[in-house]
């Protein structure tokens, strides 16, 4: 379950307005080599820095434009604190960075931080079992958020209060919304669940904070999926649903510029033309719009199955320049991958044993191409993990290849030509198939 905790951690949760008091954090940290932390400050994502004297202690103030549950992080040395921010409350933390998960809050909200450890820690226990059912699932996180409302009704702070129940209502919410990822590890159907089917559909998608925390294009994918054919998304039906779904016209203005844009990145080539023709009128009147659309179609017809791989040029982790097409005389399997991706290092043990797989054979050649920015983040983690394959590093491999999400896994034939832009990936059971079917 561990996706549902990543899409949890990416959830601002807000309450009310603000009182006439700064919020105050203060805080000392044991083995501290960082000078400064970060402390997301606002709703809209907004960091702010913190900077630690040189004793590892320090102060943070700030009017709040509403309080929220938010977060303290010291990037250098990894460390991550939930800091719950309401004006008028001063809040101290405690920690060693040698050991950072084990930290204290204490102050105006000591109570709170204790409650708010207990709830954190049961949601999560509940969230993790098995359920026979999304019914039995939502009746279990359903009790718990009552039980939380009796909970809360100790602790005197009101902003805390509303901020506790909007926090676990929002992290109900997810559980619930992502049931299906517990579908498909089960490999049962994605629309099998009559109860789940409801409730995705009983949601209102013209919530703006449904766009913005990603369950707008989460639920059109999970529609798309349904309605598509053997697996594959139907992008025209995820058009067609939105503008069902979705009246407010703001909104589904950027939802179809979502779904163009992950069209054009991840889609069939078959749905091509169609798209472009409903993109065309979608757009129509928008001459900026327009040329992005025949822009992502030009690109898209370049890199279809057949079409001649774009060249580029890349370094090794010796700094030596070469290029795409110097491989070219056998099949190549290439992994667009980035250190600070999560997924992309998932799939790396995988990629080992297929490399193994086909070790010997000389029709393959397998290639991890890194789109990191940082130099030395590529070449330490090429260090620890010492992978037996062609690597190289090229930061706008992705803007060259119209890929918006990685990791992303490519092939090319023996002739240079593109045989998929969307290759399974090496932990999918089907990849040795695949590429035993194209070598």
């Amino acid at each position: 379950m561990k996706e549902i905790w990543i899409f949890i951690g990416c959830i601002v949760l807000i309450a009310c307005g603000p009182t006439s008091d700064k919020f105050v954090l203060t805080g000392e940290f044991e083995n501290c080599t960082s000078k400064y932390a970060v402390i997301k400050s606002n709703r809209e994502g907004q960091i702010d820095t913190i900077r630690i004297a040189a004793d590892g202690t320090f102060t943070y103030s700030k009017q709040l434009d509403a309080s929220l549950m938010s977060f303290v992080m010291v990037p250098d040395q990894q460390a991550f604190f939930n800091v719950i921010m309401v004006n008028g409350t001063t809040t101290h933390l405690k920690a060693n960075l040698n050991d950072w998960m084990d930290y204290r809050m204490s102050g105006d909200l000591e109570t709170a931080y204790l409650l708010f450890t207990d709830v954190q820690k049961k949601l999560s226990e509940k969230s993790e079992k098995e359920y026979a059912s999304f019914k039995d699932l939502q009746t279990a996180l359903v009790t718990f958020q009552d039980s939380v409302r009796v909970a809360i009704k100790n602790v005197p702070n009101e902003e805390y209060r509303k901020l506790q129940l909007q926090e676990v209502e929002d992290l109900v919410t997810v559980v619930l919304f992502t049931y299906v990822d517990r579908l498909r590890a089960k490999n049962l159907s994605i629309s099998g669940d009559s109860d789940y089917n409801q409730y995705m559909e009983s949601l209102d998608y013209n919530n703006p904070e449904f766009l913005r925390n990603g369950y707008t294009m989460y639920y059109l994918n999970w529609r798309g999926e349904c309605d598509g054919e053997n697996g594959k998304i139907s992008y025209l039906n995820m058009l067609a649903i939105a503008e069902q779904k979705i009246t407010n016209k703001e909104i589904r203005e950027r939802v179809f510029r979502e779904i163009l844009n992950s069209y054009f990145s991840e889609g069939e080539d078959f749905e091509l033309e169609a798209i472009y023709t409903k993109g065309r009128d979608i757009l129509k009147g928008d001459s900026v719009g327009m040329k992005w659309l025949a822009e992502k179609y030009s690109i898209f017809k370049n890199l279809k199955p057949g079409a001649k791989a774009i060249d580029c040029e890349w370094r090794d982790p010796r700094g030596n320049v070469s290029k795409l097409s110097d491989l070219q005389g056998k099949v190549i399997y290439l992994d667009v991958w980035a250190t600070w991706c999560g997924p992309c290092c998932e799939e790396i043990p995988y990629l080992e044993k297929l490399v193994e797989h086909f070790k010997g054979n000389s029709n393959i050649e397998f290639v991890s191409v890194s789109v990191d920015s940082r130099k030395k983040d590529w070449l330490a983690k090429l260090e620890k993990d010492k992978p037996q394959w062609k690597q190289f590093l090229y930061e706008d491999f992705c803007q060259l290849y119209n890929i918006n999400g990685i990791p992303r896994f490519i092939m090319i034939d023996k002739g240079g030509k593109i045989i998929t832009i969307n290759a399974p990936r090496p932990s999918d059971p089907a990849v040795i198939k695949y590429i035993s079917d194209h070598i």
